[in-house]
Protein backbone atom coordinates (compact mmCIF):
# COMPACT_ATOMS: atom_id res chain seq x y z
CA UNK A 1 0.00 0.00 0.00
CA UNK A 2 1.15 3.80 -0.68
CA UNK A 3 0.68 6.42 1.47
CA UNK A 4 1.09 10.11 0.68
CA UNK A 5 2.81 12.30 3.22
CA UNK A 6 -0.20 13.43 5.33
CA UNK A 7 -0.75 8.96 5.44
CA UNK A 8 -3.88 8.86 3.81
CA UNK A 9 -4.00 6.02 1.46
CA UNK A 10 -3.25 6.48 -2.12
CA UNK A 11 -3.14 2.71 -3.65
CA UNK A 12 -3.95 -0.47 -2.36
CA UNK A 13 -2.70 -1.95 -5.84
CA UNK A 14 1.41 -1.22 -5.10
CA UNK A 15 3.46 -2.40 -2.92
CA UNK A 16 7.25 -1.21 -3.07
CA UNK A 17 10.03 -3.33 -0.92
CA UNK A 18 13.69 -2.49 -0.71
CA UNK A 19 15.97 -5.43 -0.12
CA UNK A 20 19.67 -5.19 -0.47
CA UNK A 21 20.46 -8.62 -2.34
CA UNK A 22 23.69 -8.79 -0.84
CA UNK A 23 21.96 -9.56 2.79
CA UNK A 24 19.32 -11.50 1.73
CA UNK A 25 18.52 -14.71 3.06
CA UNK A 26 16.14 -17.09 1.30
CA UNK A 27 13.16 -18.02 3.16
CA UNK A 28 13.27 -15.16 5.61
CA UNK A 29 10.58 -13.32 3.83
CA UNK A 30 7.23 -13.87 2.76
CA UNK A 31 6.52 -16.50 -0.10
CA UNK A 32 5.78 -14.55 -3.00
CA UNK A 33 9.07 -12.16 -2.12
CA UNK A 34 11.11 -15.22 -1.79
CA UNK A 35 10.27 -15.94 -5.35
CA UNK A 36 11.36 -12.93 -6.42
CA UNK A 37 14.59 -12.84 -5.12
CA UNK A 38 15.60 -16.14 -5.72
CA UNK A 39 15.09 -15.07 -9.79
CA UNK A 40 17.27 -11.98 -8.87
CA UNK A 41 19.83 -13.52 -6.84
CA UNK A 42 20.55 -16.18 -10.05
CA UNK A 43 24.04 -16.48 -11.05
CA UNK A 44 25.65 -17.51 -14.29
CA UNK A 45 26.74 -20.62 -13.48
CA UNK A 46 23.20 -21.93 -11.77
CA UNK A 47 21.46 -24.27 -13.62
CA UNK A 48 18.43 -21.47 -14.65
CA UNK A 49 16.11 -24.27 -16.00
CA UNK A 50 16.24 -25.89 -12.78
CA UNK A 51 16.05 -22.85 -10.43
CA UNK A 52 12.94 -21.26 -12.86
CA UNK A 53 10.90 -24.99 -12.91
CA UNK A 54 10.83 -25.11 -8.64
CA UNK A 55 9.99 -21.02 -8.77
CA UNK A 56 6.79 -22.04 -11.43
CA UNK A 57 6.03 -24.79 -8.89
CA UNK A 58 5.57 -22.47 -5.85
CA UNK A 59 4.39 -19.28 -7.73
CA UNK A 60 2.85 -20.07 -11.01
CA UNK A 61 3.00 -16.15 -11.87
CA UNK A 62 7.29 -16.96 -12.37
CA UNK A 63 6.01 -18.66 -15.24
CA UNK A 64 5.10 -15.51 -17.25
CA UNK A 65 8.20 -13.86 -15.46
CA UNK A 66 10.69 -16.36 -17.13
CA UNK A 67 8.85 -15.83 -20.65
CA UNK A 68 9.36 -12.41 -20.74
CA UNK A 69 13.32 -12.90 -19.44
CA UNK A 70 13.68 -15.20 -22.04
CA UNK A 71 12.16 -13.06 -25.23
CA UNK A 72 14.10 -9.94 -23.73
CA UNK A 73 17.53 -11.79 -23.66
CA UNK A 74 16.46 -13.38 -26.98
CA UNK A 75 15.67 -10.28 -28.43
CA UNK A 76 18.99 -9.01 -29.72
CA UNK A 77 17.98 -5.10 -30.54
CA UNK A 78 16.89 -5.28 -26.44
CA UNK A 79 20.47 -6.53 -25.57
CA UNK A 80 21.85 -4.13 -27.85
CA UNK A 81 20.55 -1.28 -26.12
CA UNK A 82 20.73 -2.79 -22.89
CA UNK A 83 24.67 -3.04 -23.26
CA UNK A 84 24.76 0.22 -24.78
CA UNK A 85 23.26 1.47 -21.52
CA UNK A 86 25.42 -0.09 -18.90
CA UNK A 87 28.42 0.95 -21.29
CA UNK A 88 27.23 4.49 -20.94
CA UNK A 89 27.10 4.31 -16.98
CA UNK A 90 29.98 2.56 -16.93
CA UNK A 91 31.40 5.14 -18.78
CA UNK A 92 29.96 8.09 -17.35
CA UNK A 93 31.25 6.93 -13.67
CA UNK A 94 34.74 6.22 -15.46
CA UNK A 95 34.52 10.08 -16.25
CA UNK A 96 33.63 11.06 -13.13
CA UNK A 97 36.13 9.12 -11.49
CA UNK A 98 38.77 10.64 -13.68
CA UNK A 99 37.53 14.08 -13.12
CA UNK A 100 37.66 13.81 -9.14
CA UNK A 101 40.82 12.50 -9.58
CA UNK A 102 42.25 15.32 -11.78
CA UNK A 103 39.88 18.11 -9.73
CA UNK A 104 41.76 16.90 -6.61
CA UNK A 105 45.42 16.80 -7.73
CA UNK A 106 44.65 20.24 -9.24
CA UNK A 107 43.44 21.47 -5.50
CA UNK A 108 46.39 19.73 -4.29
CA UNK A 109 48.57 22.09 -7.10
CA UNK A 110 47.14 25.50 -6.25
CA UNK A 111 47.34 24.46 -2.15
CA UNK A 112 51.20 24.55 -2.42
CA UNK A 113 51.43 27.74 -4.98
CA UNK A 114 49.56 29.40 -2.42
CA UNK A 115 51.12 28.25 0.76
CA UNK A 116 54.36 29.14 -0.98
CA UNK A 117 53.40 32.25 -2.02
CA UNK A 118 51.65 32.95 1.55
CA UNK A 119 55.42 31.61 2.66
CA UNK A 120 57.59 33.90 0.92
CA UNK A 121 55.14 36.74 1.67
CA UNK A 122 56.06 35.93 5.40
CA UNK A 123 59.41 35.51 4.87
CA UNK A 124 59.40 39.29 3.41
CA UNK A 125 57.38 40.43 6.56
CA UNK A 126 59.82 38.76 8.74
CA UNK A 127 62.94 40.06 7.50
CA UNK A 128 61.61 43.25 6.76
CA UNK A 129 60.89 43.48 10.43
CA UNK A 130 64.20 42.55 11.50
CA UNK A 131 65.71 45.20 9.32
CA UNK A 132 63.50 48.04 10.44
CA UNK A 133 64.34 46.75 14.06
CA UNK A 134 68.22 46.83 12.99
CA UNK A 135 67.46 50.88 12.30
CA UNK A 136 67.96 50.79 8.32
CA UNK A 137 65.71 52.94 6.22
CA UNK A 138 62.51 52.14 5.20
CA UNK A 139 63.05 52.86 1.82
CA UNK A 140 65.90 50.64 1.43
CA UNK A 141 64.10 47.89 3.26
CA UNK A 142 61.20 48.38 0.91
CA UNK A 143 63.60 48.20 -2.55
CA UNK A 144 64.89 44.85 -1.11
CA UNK A 145 61.92 43.11 0.23
CA UNK A 146 59.36 44.70 -2.38
CA UNK A 147 57.11 45.37 0.52
CA UNK A 148 55.51 49.12 0.57
CA UNK A 149 56.60 51.35 2.79
CA UNK A 150 52.82 51.40 4.53
CA UNK A 151 53.67 47.57 5.06
CA UNK A 152 56.67 48.32 6.24
CA UNK A 153 55.36 51.10 8.63
CA UNK A 154 52.85 48.95 10.69
CA UNK A 155 55.23 46.19 11.25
Amino acid sequence: MIYDTNNRLLTDHLQIHIIELDKFKYNLLNPDLNCWIKFFTMKEKDNKEVIMSELVKEKPIMEEVQKRYNNFIKDRLMMNEYDKRQAYLYGNQIMLEEERRLGIEEGIIKGREEGIKEGIKENKITIARNLKNSGLDIKFISDNTGLSIEEIEKL
